[in-house]
């Protein structure tokens, strides 16, 4: 801040009045040290004294105004840096605390980092053995459309069962080994065994489905995991299932339009994406089974004209093959006696997942 000199700041009355009263001071000390009187002096030794002391009273002013603006600086700049100093203190402490915290952060990522992957570990898949390869397949349809029959028709035994529940089950089996064709002159390469795991649920009760594979991802190394299922089946049948169990095996029956219409209803878009919300890009092939030909009378064994009859849920499936780059096959069988099965087997083992290289 700048002062104005002290000399400016007082009134010219004022300047006058100082200037007099200075002036007297300084002769009463000028004639008591020379012995001069004032009579004696004349008018024009007043003038010169008169003008000289007021030149040194105004120079006397501005040297008390100029050490009094030094006075000041010095007193601002000396707040100025203990100002400054403080603030520099304060910025190396919250340097230093920064960097403390930063250094618990990265502890702390380092940490959840293992702890994710130690998580993701035991959450994934059990790795695959060389000599060996995998198919998670998802198993969907009304209750007593034949899923558990066709999982023991292409699947082998369905008594292995290493997680079951009242409403859902994971079957697991071991598919023969397959032999792979060596080239001309030379042995076959060795065998690869297909592990399958395989789900189903009781009854037609999707919520069952969806609450067992979301129970599956908190399964250690589950073949179930989020991302590991490799396939998706759907069956429907033509012939709804007895009515109970003393009503003899079905034969020579009629289509049933109305289990038709109940399978077309079911398995609408909001049905069908409920499901796929369960699967991943990882899926590579999806098979509408239509089930239970063996049923009908040998003039209706048409395949062009059974598949005709699910051409809803088949465009249904196609618009979601588009989004999620899936192979999509209607196949035509029964799983009671077997037919169309090896087919079914065959894509299974086509799609079969490889060992990680």
């Amino acid at each position: 801040m700048t002062i104005d000199p002290l000399w400016t700041t007082v009134p010219s009355l004022g300047r006058t009045f100082i200037a007099t009263r200075v002036t007297n001071m300084l002769l009463e000390l000028f004639q008591e040290t020379t012995g001069t009187e004032n009579a004696t002096m004349g008018a024009p030794g007043w003038i010169t004294l008169s003008v000289a002391l007021l030149g040194f009273a105004t120079t006397l002013f501005k040297w008390l105004t100029e050490r009094r603006n030094r006075q000041h600086a010095e007193s601002e700049a000396k707040a100025e840096r203990t100002l400054a100093s403080r603030k520099s203190e304060k910025i190396v402490q919250q340097k230093d605390r920064i960097l403390e915290l930063e250094t618990k952060v990265e502890t702390l990522i380092v940490k959840s980092d293992e702890s994710a992957k130690a998580l993701r570990a035991i959450l994934e898949p059990p790795p695959i053995a060389p000599n060996e390869r995998r198919i998670s397949v998802l198993t969907i349809g009304l209750g007593g459309s034949g899923k558990t029959t066709l999982i023991g028709a292409a699947f082998g035994d369905t008594n292995a069962s290493p997680r079951k529940t009242r409403e859902f089950s994971v079957y697991n089996s071991t598919i023969l080994p397959v032999l792979s064709q060596g080239q001309a002159g030379k042995a076959s390469e060795p065998s690869r065994t297909i592990r399958s795991y395989i789900t189903d649920y009781r009854g037609q009760n999707l919520g069952s489905l969806i609450s067992g594979v979301l129970a599956e991802q908190k399964v250690a190394h589950s073949p179930l995991a989020y991302g590991a299922v490799r396939a998706l089946v759907l069956v429907v049948d033509v012939v709804a299932p007895p009515a109970s169990d003393g009503e003899g095996p079905l034969k020579d029956r009629e289509v049933d339009q109305a289990r038709v219409a109940l399978h077309n209803q079911q398995w609408n878009e909001t049905a069908l994406e409920a499901v796929f919300g369960l699967l991943t890009r990882s899926l590579a092939y999806v098979c509408l089974w239509i089930n239970k030909t063996d049923a009908l009378r040998s003039d209706l064994k048409n395949d062009d004209v059974l598949k005709k009859l699910f051409e809803p849920i088949e465009k249904r499936l196609c618009n979601l093959a588009q989004d999620n780059n899936f192979r999509l096959e209607v196949l035509v069988g029964s799983a009671f006696n077997g037919g169309g099965t090896r087919q079914f087997r065959s894509a299974m083992i086509e799609h079969a997942e490889e060992p990680a290289a």
